[in-house]
């Protein structure tokens, strides 16, 4: 009878307990989804160097979708494209992707700056 008792009180307790942290966690503002809300920082920054010892200065800005690439003093801005993998940015000069883990800068048809 102990036992059985024991296990009820023991089953009771963690479905409380359940319950309480799924309504804690669960909570948003009003009108606004888990992938909606704004992060404090939404602007990424790296540098890259490649073989040649060139540097790629990276400023991703993901609330406007947009990438600025600073290449030898020149500030290129860039627009991302939707891809259904990697990434992509570009403008009517430059083209930017990332994909596995390849990066690559081009400007037309030329590539200035890739990162394997």
């Amino acid at each position: 009878m102990k036992s059985i008792l024991f296990t009820l009180n023991l089953f009771l307790s963690v479905a409380i307990y359940a319950c309480q942290s799924s309504e804690e966690t669960g909570k948003q503002p009003p009108g606004q989804t888990a992938a909606e809300q704004p992060t404090a920082d939404s602007i990424l920054r790296d540098t890259l160097t490649n073989s040649q010892g060139i540097k790629l200065a990276m400023a991703y800005n993901n609330a406007n979708r947009t990438a600025t690439f600073v290449l030898a003093g020149e500030v290129i801005h860039l627009k991302q494209d939707t891809l259904a993998a990697g990434i992509k940015y570009r403008n009517a000069e430059y083209e930017y992707t990332e994909h596995q883990g390849t990066m690559t800068l081009k400007k037309g048809d030329k590539i200035v700056f890739s990162n394997p």
